[in-house]
């Protein structure tokens, strides 16, 4: 027997999960009486907004950037997350060997 829990802080998470993985979701296939798991995603989203539309926009903006729990990631994001960041410090040494002239040339990374 297990139990789910979603709470404000992971409910990004929840979003993503159940919009990218469908496939692990489990509870809704067997019974008659479940959700049907093509609805899943929606219906709780719907459900979420309805409750607390503050909640849900923070949430839903949140679920689209990345998982704010490592624990949810899979290799292939880590991966990415660390290229991102290595790509990052290459630009910030890089920088810190040009002159003051070159750097203000750089168009800002913000």
């Amino acid at each position: 027997m297990t139990q789910n829990y979603v709470s404000a802080r992971n409910l990004s998470d929840v979003f993503r999960f159940l919009k990218t993985r469908p496939a692990q979701i489990s509870g809704c296939r067997d019974r008659t009486d479940a959700i049907a798991l093509e609805h899943l995603y929606e219906a709780f989203s719907t459900n979420i907004k309805d409750y607390d539309l503050e909640l849900w926009n923070s949430a839903m903006k949140d679920s689209t950037t990345k998982w704010m729990c490592d624990a949810w990631k899979d290799n292939e994001e880590e991966e990415e997350e660390e290229e991102e960041e290595e790509r990052t410090i290459r630009k910030k040494k890089k920088k810190k060997k040009m002159s003051v002239l070159e750097r203000a040339k750089l168009p800002s990374l913000s």
